[in-house]
């Protein structure tokens, strides 16, 4: 299928539609993966459930200060589904003194929709239960974010003086540790059958009409 779509997993690894269903069946096979063009970058594992996928390890960085360590996983055959599933976490590490500079640099898209960094600083990060792509069906959740103290957090009393010699002495202490984030993000890749589908197309780069609202827009996230 020519026009199916491009699929962007991370900046060095993309898949189409036939790469997924050759994937696909070569795994149901057992044979061996690494004969496959289509599976540079990625290691055939099965889980303790029996569950077969593809791991695949990188590092994805914004800017000079933030940086994203991907682990992601390709499940070909999951229990109690037919569906193929993109399980992917992020641990994105950025300078503790402020967390402002997470949005400067270049996007780390998690989906074709949303990007990464945006998404650790916006409202719908907090939602229990994980935040869905309204676009895509893509799932975020934050599973480990610690207390964050910035420059604009501090009480509006403090002193001006006191909140710059703070920002110079982050400046400066290389030493310190960074803030780090860690999100879970669930992308589902359509049924494992042929053609492609609708949740194939919303998570490709290139993708087929879909139905918008009556305005013809797509709906916004709000960040």
């Amino acid at each position: 299928m020519s026009n199916a779509g491009i699929l962007d997993i991370c900046p060095c690894l993309s898949l189409t539609f036939r790469d997924r269903t050759n994937l696909i069946r070569f795994s149901n096979e057992e044979k061996d993966i690494d004969k496959l063009d289509s599976s540079n970058n990625w290691s055939f594992k099965v889980s303790s459930t029996g569950d077969k996928y593809l791991a695949h390890e990188c590092y994805i960085t914004s800017s000079e200060n933030v940086q994203a360590h991907l682990h992601t996983s390709l499940f070909l055959e999951k229990k109690r589904t037919t569906t193929v599933l993109l399980q992917s976490r992020y641990r994105v590490e950025f300078p503790a003194y402020s967390k402002s500079l997470l949005t400067l640099g270049s996007p780390i898209f998690a989906c074709p929709h949303i990007n990464l960094l945006s998404f650790i600083g916006s409202k719908q990060a907090k939602e229990k239960g994980g935040y869905e792509c309204l676009s895509c069906q893509t799932v975020f959740r934050i599973v480990f974010e610690p207390p964050l103290e910035t420059l604009f957090d501090r009480p509006l009393e403090t002193p001006v003086e006191a909140l710059i010699d703070t920002l110079l002495d982050s400046l400066l202490d290389t030493s310190s540790s960074p803030e780090v984030v860690v999100v879970d993000v669930t992308r589902p890749l359509g049924e494992k059958g042929w053609p492609a589908d609708e949740h194939w197309y919303r998570q490709s780069r290139i993708r087929k009409e879909m139905p918008s609202n009556r305005s013809g827009a797509i709906e916004g996230h709000g960040f």
